[in-house]
């Protein structure tokens, strides 16, 4: 980390109201709920009070959309490495081939947090939903290889499997592996570049990371830790019970429907189980995971036990805004367990496969130490029971095209030396033009050579920061016809939360799947929410008339109108 950012952070100590709470309340286990700040103030908040105790970050948030605009704040302060954990999938549909994306993603953030290895954090708060198994078990599946060390390649074969990888001709994607000969490449999900291993004999020879581009080797190795690529595995041992369980779990649906002579659906419900529950036993990987999670996951833990106390602070942005999301998962997943239970594709039990909310919520109440951000003070903003405290910011004045305006602001406006004032700031030439300006003026403004999206006052700080924003303005949207942001091709390309481009219809904001009934017979789609409170479902088949949104700053975009002709202009 630089100096000047170092600095930066450091004048969060200015602050003496905050920093007397912080240490009263967190240290002892107690929420602080913060409130009164500015949106862009926060990155800075979070990067800054992690770094004060030398801890890191942890970021609840509510969605995906939130989350990256979130990391763009933190990124200049903290680093670029932010992964986020999204909300698992929990598809109710039996698929012969479907997409592993979502979870292969999870897994590798779930192994980030498990060796806090990241700059920060984010997770989406229905992700805290989501039933997992205990961190320790998860650690056990890690893969641990050392060069000249022995490891059976056959054995690593195995092992690969088990842990959810998917075996390829040629590794292109995380979550894969290949084996040729003496040579294993293996995809982990908490990595950038896949990693070849070479053996002589049992004997590991060569470890190192290589471009699946064009094969070429980029840093050889002396260790590596292959993390799962799914976090519900099981091993061998348990297969035969946990096929067993689900069995015996849909058993007292399959009983009521033959009574209540629904025997069509019984007879679905019992041949979608024992497929299921034969894929378990051989141990095959399920598509229809969000059947059974609340079966075959004896011991469930919630995502907050992967979170380290000793290594990482917890903060939640906008906590009632993270508890609606949480509220919409869960009705969203109830809706779609209703619909899948009348048609015989899922039992009853499927919504064990969720915490319920509240308790969510009190879990989130006894980890201790969590930190609420709010803009606006509510009697909803913040955990019960914590000190609140009011850490004012406000956003940061446009100065494009306001040279004169800027230095007359540096020079009296602030009410402080141009040193007191902060430009973080980046592109060389732009920079170098925007100095000389300032020269010209008067003025030697005080520059850090990172990108903050937007500037904001932090006055108990003592800190005035200028952003890219209100110098050089925000990067345009160029809408495109058929492109802009990747094509969506797999469910696991598109979280609930994320803002979407329909090839007609424009930008809408991705619900998650639903099953209609259309007459006699019942489908998923896609619910795409547009303006005016308008949706389109679209048939999952149709996903590949989907993008993902690509907007300046990770800001929200404004949603399309059905009944516009705005968006035909806009890509002809």
């Amino acid at each position: 980390m630089a100096r000047e950012i170092k600095e930066l952070l450091g004048r969060i100590e200015q602050d003496k109201v905050l920093m007397a709470s912080f240490e009263k309340s967190v240290l002892s286990g107690g929420p602080v709920n913060i409130t009164g700040l500015c949106e862009q103030q926060k990155g800075y908040l979070i990067a800054a009070l992690a770094y004060k105790f030398g801890k890191k970050p942890v970021v609840i948030v509510s969605d995906v959309t939130r989350a990256k605009a979130l990391s763009g704040g933190i990124a200049p302060f903290a680093g670029k490495d932010i992964p986020v954990l999204k909300p698992a999938e929990l598809s109710l549909v039996s698929a012969v081939a479907s997409s592993h994306e979502n979870e292969s993603e999870r897994a590798g953030v779930i192994s980030k947090l498990l060796r806090a290895d990241f700059d920060a954090a984010m997770i989406c708060a229905p992700a805290l939903l989501n039933k997992m198994p205990p961190a320790a078990n998860v650690e056990k599946k890690f893969i641990k290889l050392s060069l000249g060390k022995n490891y059976d390649p056959v054995k690593l074969v195995s092992d690969l499997s088990e842990r959810g990888y998917e075996r390829v001709g040629m590794v292109s994607g995380q979550g894969e592996f290949s084996a040729r000969g003496d040579v294993i490449d293996v995809f982990p999900p908490d990595m950038d570049q896949p990693l070849r291993i070479s053996f002589f004999d049992d004997e590991i020879d060569q470890l190192k990371t290589f471009n699946p581009d064009d094969q070429r080797s980029i840093e050889g190795m002396k260790k590596a830790v292959i993390c799962p690529a799914y976090i519900y595995t099981y091993d061998e041992a348990e297969r035969g019970r946990y096929a067993d369980a689900m069995l015996h779990a849909a058993a007292p649906d399959i009983n009521k429907m033959n009574a209540s002579s629904n025997r069509t659906t019984a007879e679905l419900l019992e041949r979608y189980t024992r497929a299921d529950a034969e894929a378990v036993r051989q141990g095959m990987r399920i598509s229809a995971l969000g059947r059974w999670i609340g079966v075959i996951n004896g011991d469930p833990r919630s995502v907050l036990g992967y979170v380290d106390r000793n290594k990482m602070i917890l903060f939640v942005d906008e906590f009632s805004e993270a508890r609606s999301r949480m509220d919409g998962y869960t009705a969203d997943f109830a809706a779609r367990i209703k619909s899948a239970f009348e048609y015989g594709q899922a039992p009853s039990c499927s919504i064990e496969s969720l915490f319920k909310a509240p308790d969510a919520m009190k879990a989130l109440d006894k980890f201790g130490g969590a930190v609420t951000l709010a803009c606006l003070k509510t009697a909803s903003s913040g955990l019960p029971g914590g000190e609140t405290v009011d850490c004012k910011g406000m956003s940061e004045e446009n100065w494009i095209g306001r040279d004169d305006a800027l230095i007359n602001y540096i020079k009296n406006g602030a009410g402080a030396s141009s040193t007191d004032i902060t430009f973080m700031i980046t592109g060389a030439s732009r920079v170098d033009s925007f100095r000389n300006r300032m020269l010209e003026g008067g003025v030697d403004i005080n520059v850090i050579p990172a990108a903050l999206p937007a500037g904001f006052e932090y006055p108990a700080a003592g800190l005035i920061l200028i952003g890219e924003q209100e110098i050089f303005g925000s990067e345009k949207k160029h809408v495109q016809k058929k492109s802009g942001g990747a094509r969506i091709t797999f469910f696991g390309d598109v979280a609930p939360g994320d803002y979407v481009v329909h090839d007609v219809h424009g930008i809408g904001l991705y619900e998650g799947i639903v099953n209609l009934k259309m007459g006699k017979s019942s489908q998923d789609y896609l619910k795409i929410n547009y303006a005016k409170n308008a949706v389109i479902y679209l048939p999952v088949d149709k996903i590949d008339k989907l993008s993902k949104y690509v907007g300046p700053g990770g800001k929200s975009p404004k949603l399309s109108s059905l009944d516009s002709k705005e968006w035909k202009k806009n890509v002809e």
